[in-house]
């Protein structure tokens, strides 16, 4: 393992919303310490019938976290989606029992590490990339609705109310095999990467989050979007997490790679 190289300040929340009974999202943080010197956010929105879905997440980030322990430097975005696999597989075997069957559930990790962004992603969550406040989506949903977004079928102002807006076409324990969408960038000083399950993205805009993220302190801020998600119906399960890189190095002269990631 490298020495570390930057600081990341990483906060998180998760609520059951105002509708659902129960709250199938699952979230880990592990901030860097003197055994592991990465920082690792992932969040998972479980899905299934009675409360399979918090058992779907949970299963997946455990499994995830559990194999992926033993970070090899060299082969990151592999042992990302090794990893990734496993817990998909696991999951998948659990899903075949009455109590859960059918299970499943998004995952998406976000990896600081070496002065690189690393992710890991399968599902409609989302990460999100603030740098010199402007905010991008660094992941892609992997939906029906994004799927037509793409093709030019339905407009992007009409994709937040479509009515099979909840509908993923990829996600973890349907199959016994997952495709992974794994990718890395450099990261700098002063960047922040916000981890949320759709319980916020359905309900909070990109440029609210953006002006939360840039006008308020960081450990306030999953709070404060899941009390936004809440004003405008609180409809689903809301995760947020946040990381923000303290010390690392200058982003001078890179924000326009910001779009070539």
């Amino acid at each position: 393992m490298k020495k570390t190289q930057f600081v990341v300040e990483s906060h998180g929340a998760t609520d059951v919303g105002l509708v659902r009974d129960h709250n199938e999202d699952y979230y880990f943080i592990h901030h860097a310490d003197k055994q592991k010197d990465y920082t690792l956010l992932v969040v998972a929105d479980g899905m299934g019938g009675h409360e399979a879905g918090e058992v779907a997440s949970e299963l997946s980030v455990r499994y995830f976290v559990e194999n992926f322990k033993i970070l090899k430097s060299n082969r990151i975005e592999e042992h990302l989606i090794n990893s990734l696999k496993h817990a998909n597989f696991k999951v998948y075997e659990k899903s075949k029992e009455s109590e859960t069957l059918g299970m499943g559930t998004t995952f998406t990790s976000v990896l600081f590490y070496d002065n690189r962004l690393f992710y890991a992603h399968v599902g409609d969550s989302r990460a999100y990339l603030l740098r010199s406040e402007k905010i991008i989506q660094i992941t892609q949903d992997h939906s029906w609705v994004a799927e037509q977004v793409a093709l030019g079928i339905i407009k992007p102002e009409d994709a937040i109310n479509h009515p099979r807006n909840n509908v993923i076409t990829r996600a973890i324990g349907l199959n016994s095999e997952v495709e992974v969408d794994v990718t890395s960038m450099d990261i700098y000083e002063g960047d922040v990467v916000l981890v949320c399950s759709d319980g916020l993205s359905g309900l909070v805009s990109d440029h609210v989050i953006q002006d939360t993220l840039i006008k308020k302190e960081l450990a306030e801020t999953p709070n404060l979007l899941i009390q936004l998600a809440n004003q405008n119906g609180g409809t689903d399960n809301i995760t947020v997490l946040v990381g923000c890189v303290t010390t690392g190095k200058n982003k001078s002269g890179f924000f326009s790679k910001i779009f070539k990631l």
